[in-house]
């Protein structure tokens, strides 16, 4: 997914788009956050990647 996709995505939908974990010149997320906010919205995520975003958590 490009970052100009997950712009839009945050756009549409900031009353349920994780929330960063940083704001500033970069505004940085959890790519856990990420993953499972796009897979309730039916993105297929591997639960394995999920498993690892949250291990590096």
């Amino acid at each position: 997914m490009s970052r100009q996709n997950m712009r839009k995505l945050m756009l549409g939908h900031p009353e349920s788009f994780p929330p960063p974990v940083h704001e500033g010149s970069s505004v940085l997320w959890h790519l856990r956050d990420l993953l499972v906010w796009l897979q309730q919205r039916d993105y297929e995520i591997d639960p394995g990647l999920i498993e690892v975003a949250e291990t590096a958590r």
